[in-house]
């Protein structure tokens, strides 16, 4: 059997499908798993250990071009992890055989789907979600959790030793309702600094170079990787650190993916949905308006993230590290 699957495109959305691509990958008389990945993703996923698939680096929404060079290469069953027209598209021009996350815009195109717009899709862990396509497809609903080759030569490059230093996300790319803000993150980092003797490491990309720039100049001796890190080094660092402090970001599920012990800060997503898989101290409100989902707050006054005080996630490492 050969697959085509076309990954999402948020690096967070990306981790959460691991548990369904290795449940793939172990499907019986399963013999080709072509991917096709924007960059970003594509990176990570070149990293998995432990899985055989093929990685095909595309543009957001531009597969057809890929797929159509496939043509001499017969596809079983096709994969539509994205809920989009243009992501879908060029999928069923592949194979009508195909399965995935059905919305108002590609539903005529999915054979086997799962309806993002049910009432209760987001109040079940996406992860499950993206797992019970292989069911929807007549396959095993199986897999195991994922693992990354790192490359661990990171401490003579940046400087870093393992265990002595703690990460720090302070950005997400979905925008301001899911960051708790650089005053918070501040207002937790610089006592956990002096009272564990850990340094602070800022990571983020390029668009979070800002923000990262801000935190910085409020804390004392912490270290600034935003926008200067491959996906390959944000992944040695990660997975090195003694704990990650993060937004609901691709980076949180990064974190938890490499086993690292993740510190998550929720304001208008919800951790039912789309909490860390594993090794995880979750932070949230729960606010009557929230989970909205929304990008920036309705009401102006990001009451979620801020009911969360920086002296209850203090407390908690310092807790956690002194029960070891």
């Amino acid at each position: 059997m050969n697959a085509i699957v076309r990954a999402p495109n948020w690096i967070g959305d990306a981790v959460m499908a691991l548990p369904f691509l290795y449940g793939l990958s172990m499907q019986e008389g399963m013999e080709r798993i072509t991917v096709f990945a924007r960059p970003v993703v594509a990176d990570l996923y070149s990293m998995l250990d432990g899985i055989d698939i093929k990685i095909v680096s595309v543009e957001k929404n531009a597969s057809l071009p890929a797929i159509l060079s496939m043509k001499h290469e017969p596809v079983d069953i096709a994969f539509v992890l994205p809920f989009s027209f243009r992501s879908t598209v060029p999928f069923f021009v592949k194979t009508r055989n195909t399965a995935g996350l059905s919305s108002l815009e590609n539903f005529f195109m999915i054979k086997s789907g799962i309806n993002i717009h049910e009432k209760d899709f987001r109040k079940r862990h996406l992860a499950s979600t993206y797992l019970d396509l292989l069911g929807k497809a007549g396959m095993r609903t199986v897999s195991r959790n994922p693992s990354f080759r790192t490359d661990d030569s990171f401490s003579a490059k940046f400087g870093l030793e393992k265990d002595a230093y703690f990460a720090v996300v302070p950005g997400a790319s979905y925008g301001p309702a899911k960051m708790w803000g650089t005053d918070n993150y501040a207002d937790c980092i610089n006592p956990l600094r002096d009272g564990t003797g850990l340094k602070p490491v800022i990571l983020g990309g390029k668009a979070e170079k800002e923000t990262g720039k801000e935190l910085s100049g409020k804390t004392g001796g912490a270290i600034d990787f935003t926008g200067r890190t491959s996906m390959s080094d944000m992944l040695s660092i990660l997975k090195n650190a003694k704990f990650t402090i993060a937004n609901d970001s691709g980076m949180m599920h990064v974190s938890s993916a490499v086993g690292t012990r993740v510190y998550a800060i929720f304001g208008s997503t919800t951790p039912v949905w789309t909490g860390p898989l594993r090794n995880a101290v979750i932070f949230y409100s729960e606010r009557a308006c929230s989970p909205c989902f929304k990008r920036t707050c309705m009401y102006g006054h990001y009451g979620c993230l801020f009911d969360i005080a920086p002296e209850s996630v203090y407390n908690r490492i310092m807790q956690d590290l002194k029960n070891g």
